[in-house]
């Protein structure tokens, strides 16, 4: 997709943040500052997926008013599948939606801000997804960083979850997991940016195009992922 396309996008997302049931193309084109014609090419696309309509005025009417279904069937049809091109456009509390809204769609209970008391202090998960006997550990990457960056997250983190899981009492006051079930605590990275890198250090760093694919494998992915029994 290229660069003028995903500006369409991003202001069409804008202008549904903004509470905006309809806007004219011509309207569009000159928030995004994109030519007519590709704002119609980006417009038709999301008809296509129901997600528009058009009427005889030239006004485009939104079908959908649910920002994490508009950026989920962006991403799963292929529109724009590296959401760090519309990361100006989508802050953290957003892609977290997005992150929980994947999870339920499998089967997942999430639980958002788990904090869990460790040795005087208090660790914070971003998210918690439970099916099950799984149990992921997810650190929520919204923002751009670097490849040292990134590997620095991902050690604090699989560092965090393990002292959560060694602290099990209060762990298992906080998550809704039943007591027959061997628990695999796994530490999972989710970004909106694709690093090109499946895992460091064990865990799973995981670009939230691929998140689904990801869940749907995870069970028989169990012996090459960083993990804790609970």
């Amino acid at each position: 997709m290229t660069y003028r396309s995903v500006m369409v996008l991003g202001t069409v997302l804008r202008t549904l943040l903004e509470g905006k049931k309809e806007i004219t193309i011509d309207e569009l084109a000159e928030r995004c500052r994109v030519a007519i014609p590709i704002v119609q090419n980006v417009l038709l696309r999301l008809s296509n997926l129901s997600l528009v309509t058009f009427d005889n005025c030239g006004k485009v009417i939104f079908r959908i008013d649910n920002v994490t279904q508009f950026l989920l069937s962006i991403v799963e049809h292929g529109l724009c599948r590296d959401l760090e091109l519309l990361a100006e456009f989508v802050d953290w509390r957003i892609f977290e939606d997005l992150v929980c809204e994947i999870l339920r769609r499998l089967g997942y209970f999430s639980i958002r801000r788990l904090r869990i008391p460790v040795s005087g202090r208090r660790e914070e998960i971003d998210v918690v997804g439970i099916k099950e006997g799984l149990v992921l550990f997810i650190e929520v990457k919204h923002y751009r960083r670097s490849r040292l960056k990134l590997e620095e997250a991902v050690r604090r983190h699989l560092e965090k979850v393990k002292s959560c899981v060694s602290n099990r009492d209060e762990l298992l006051k906080r998550i809704p997991v039943k007591c027959f079930y061997t628990c695999y605590c796994i530490p999972t990275v989710v970004t909106l940016r694709d690093y090109g890198v499946r895992l460091l250090e064990g865990v799973p760093i995981v670009p939230i195009y691929l998140l689904k694919n990801f869940l749907e494998n995870l069970p028989f992915e169990l012996d090459n992922v960083a993990h804790f029994i609970l």
